[in-house]
């Protein structure tokens, strides 16, 4: 891909714009992936690389192929001046990286000290913790349901089961990186404030359906319902002091996703 076909990209119509900034990158069950510049970007680095942008495990020669040439084509870009808002070079692994320095550093440490990124790293560190203790006869437990040919309700609740884990874990570390992004940004053209709003929703959608899925999980799994009940509670925590502290989040109209306006051709 050169940067000619890179600006080539980002002027299509098709797009959204800033679709790609509130989403949870979760591509392979996202509607909206043909209106999305982000996705047509990493689908087009992926032909070029040998591997599909929502593959969950890339090969680690393919990844590397594909972020050079994201890195290659940030320098072209940054030397003929053309980089634009909306054109977010993505790597496999998400944007190509910035450049990393002292105040970025700062930033981070700052970011990462913030009490509602400290609130989420525990959830998230004990939700790992519950997964690396438990995840194992978990596992077994759906498998043995999954064959189960006599109690079709089992069957069902197993596959339920499954997708609940794969929603848990997927969101797990999501307000963690969401929120050291907002809360370690350097608002260079003042555009940081007037995004927050509409991240710290998309982070609230996720703890709503983490909380639905642990539900799920307990409903599969009642001898474990004490511990689930404790990593649900600090989901529930988390989620209400994003909501004290973003009383305005939940009203943000994401495009796309929140404004069918953004649909029409």
């Amino acid at each position: 891909m050169t940067a000619d076909e890179l600006i080539a990209l980002a002027n299509d119509p098709r797009f959204i714009k800033g679709i790609q900034e509130y989403c949870d990158d979760w591509c392979k069950r996202c509607a909206f992936t043909e209106r999305c510049f982000r996705f047509a970007q990493k689908r087009l680095l992926a032909a070029e690389s040998g591997f599909e942008p929502t593959d969950s495990e890339d090969d680690e020669k393919t990844v590397t192929r594909a972020m050079q040439t994201a890195f290659e084509l940030a320098a072209e870009m940054s030397e003929r001046g053309a980089v634009e808002d909306d054109i977010a070079l993505a790597s496999p692994e998400g944007q190509a990286a910035a450049a990393w320095d002292d105040d970025q550093e700062k930033r981070y440490d700052t970011a990462r000290a913030h009490p509602l990124t400290q609130a989420a790293e525990e959830y998230a560190f004990a939700a790992y913790a519950w997964f690396e203790q438990n995840g194992a006869e978990l596992e077994m437990r759906i498998q043995r349901a999954q064959q189960s040919e006599e109690l079709h309700a089992d069957h069902l609740s197993a596959e339920s089961t499954q997708d609940a884990i794969e929603i848990i874990r997927w969101d797990q570390f999501r307000p963690v990186f969401t929120l050291v992004g907002i809360f370690g940004g350097e608002d260079r053209d003042g555009r940081l404030a007037d995004t927050r709003n509409g991240k710290v929703k998309s982070i609230l959608l996720g703890l709503d359906r983490s909380l639905l899925a642990w539900g799920r999980v307990q409903m599969f799994w009642p001898a474990q319902a004490h511990e689930i009940m404790h990593l649900a509670g600090l989901l529930a925590e988390l989620r209400l002091w994003l909501e004290r502290a973003f009383p305005a989040a939940r009203d943000f109209v994401r495009p796309g996703f929140d404004d069918a306006s953004t649909l029409l051709p």
